[in-house]
């Protein structure tokens, strides 16, 4: 039974991703881009971003990562971002954000993978700050980002999270 689930689950999930992706494509106005980027961010960790523009200047942002060889692990994060594009007066127009989120992690623990493995899940507050710049065709965007975080579960640590990346807007 669960092995159909993870089956029809991954159907559901690539069929709801297609579904969002071309009705947002749809209703994007001719020569401006979308509020939907989808994007990968190459870095501590390594994954695949998304992004949403709510309002001027206002951005939920979240990204995934996993891995599957060797000892299983899960990354999600999700934020909250304010958007000044008004902060650097340059030629290249760069835009800071800064903002306030969640992250969550799942790892195996033990020395070598086996069928009862034990997962370790941490949760924590990231505090993100980054800059973007976006090419003349509004749909792509470059950025970086370090976003500080506390780990609240299972134990208080403070570790830091980074990378650099690209986004493409719909």
């Amino acid at each position: 039974m669960i092995i159909i689930w993870n089956a029809l689950s991954g159907r559901i999930t690539s069929g709801c991703l297609v579904f969002v992706l071309f009705s947002t494509t749809l209703y994007s106005p001719p020569g401006r881009a979308g509020d939907f980027g989808l994007g990968v961010a190459l870095g501590d960790p390594s994954m695949l971003v998304a992004q949403y523009r709510m309002a001027p200047g206002r951005w939920l942002d979240a990204g995934l990562s996993w891995n599957t060889t060797g000892r299983d692990s899960f990354y999600a994060h999700g934020d909250y971002l304010w958007n000044r594009p008004d902060i650097f007066k340059s030629k290249i127009p760069f835009f800071l954000f800064y903002g306030v989120g969640f992250r969550l992690t799942t790892r195996e623990v033990d020395d070598k993978p086996h069928p009862d493995k034990k997962q370790e899940t941490g949760i924590g507050v990231r505090i993100p700050v980054g800059l973007s710049h976006f090419l003349p065709d509004p749909s792509f965007e470059f950025f970086a980002q370090l976003a500080p975080v506390v780990e609240l579960i299972p134990d208080f640590e403070i570790d830091v999270d980074g990378g650099i990346g690209f986004r493409f807007y719909f």
